[in-house]
């Protein structure tokens, strides 16, 4: 991959800029939407809730913190390049904008794309769930690109809506290896199992317990949402391996600090979620490898590998594949080289 990115200037967004003159068109904008929603809506009940939803404002700043971080953090470990992060004024912008999350933002993106304040607008990986949703944004014409985290999200996009096929590419981010990294703890030992839990799925997790009882391991759970790093990390320190329960990821972010953690995965994969309402083809760990560890799909495949698995632990190098293949620093250069692609066209 070529290293040299002179004069690109990046300015990423995860929430909107204070600008008088889009604000304004903002409030025109939110005014209209209002006076349709009154003549549709006859409960004085439902009626309160959409005056409420188009009149508050939400802004998530930030945006998914980890892709946030990972590429900030990426970008600049790089050299030649020059970025800024959520500017206060609009002089600060660069030609080329890349919106990380937020239909605000984006739709404030496609303003400054508009009015000539930018040139080149990236928008994703975190902005919707469906591609068609809110009036379809992304497929507006000023959107030059649209990044996803992996292929069966692509599909996905594709699918609801067909206009992306020419502007989406597959864009993942990184971890920060240095932060998960085995080597800062003294103590090697590890004797348990960590089970994770993103999907609550009683009976399969269960039925988990009792065959990890069987074979004599101990174990601990840990639930999305409910730890930090720092807890996640210490307990991966400990674990010989993480069985991760979950029905679909976009890309699978716990999952690639556990393999930095140089701690295999045993990834539960359903292969099919509903989402946005919608039954589709997914996957729960989209970049799972032979070096990272193994998928079951139900029990009984579950049973199968955990009467093996202690054999099989030596065969996995999962912290390996994650500095070849995805740290903060890769994930950047994944990231130029997309970019650089679709400038070049």
């Amino acid at each position: 991959m070529n290293k040299i990115y002179a004069n690109l200037k990046f300015t990423i967004l995860t929430s909107t800029i204070n600008s008088k003159e889009f604000n304004a068109r903002w409030n025109d904008d939110k005014f209209y939407l209002f006076k349709k929603a009154k003549t549709v809506l006859k409960n004085n009940t439902i009626r309160t809730l959409i005056r409420k939803m188009i009149e508050k404002k939400v802004f998530k700043l930030g945006g998914h913190s980890a892709v946030t971080r990972s590429l900030l953090d990426g970008l600049s470990k790089i050299n030649n390049i020059s970025f800024n992060y959520n500017p206060k004024s609009v002089n600060e912008l660069n030609e080329i904008l890349v919106v990380l999350s937020g239909v605000d933002a984006l739709k404030q993106g496609i303003y400054f794309k508009e009015k000539g304040f930018v040139k080149f607008l990236i928008a994703g990986p975190n902005i919707v769930v469906r591609s068609n949703d809110y009036a379809s944004v992304l497929g507006n014409e000023n959107v030059d690109l649209c990044l996803v985290p992996s292929e069966w999200v692509k599909d996905f996009y594709i699918e609801d809506l067909p206009s992306l096929k020419e502007k989406i590419e597959i864009w993942y981010a990184g971890v920060d290896e240095e932060f998960w990294n085995p080597n800062i703890f003294k103590s090697k030992v590890k004797d348990r199992v960590l089970i994770y839990i993103k999907n609550y799925e009683k009976d399969l997790i269960s039925e988990i317990e009792k065959i990890l009882k069987k074979s004599n391991f101990k174990y601990q759970k840990i639930i999305y949402g409910y730890y930090d790093k720092k807890q996640y990390r210490n307990l991966l320190s400990k674990s010989l391996f993480i069985i991760f329960i979950s029905k679909s990821e976009s890309q699978g972010i716990a999952l690639a600090e556990a393999w930095a953690m140089n701690v295999p995965t045993l990834v539960w994969n359903p292969g099919q979620n509903i989402i946005g309402g919608k039954p589709i083809f997914t996957s729960s760990s989209p970049y799972i490898t032979s070096q990272t560890g193994l998928v079951f799909r139900n029990i009984e495949e579950f049973e199968q590998i955990i009467q093996n698995i202690l054999l099989k632990l030596n065969e996995f190098s999962p912290r390996d594949w994650v500095l070849k293949n995805m740290t903060d620093k890769k994930s950047a250069e994944l990231f130029i080289s997309i970019i650089k692609q679709y400038l070049n066209k």
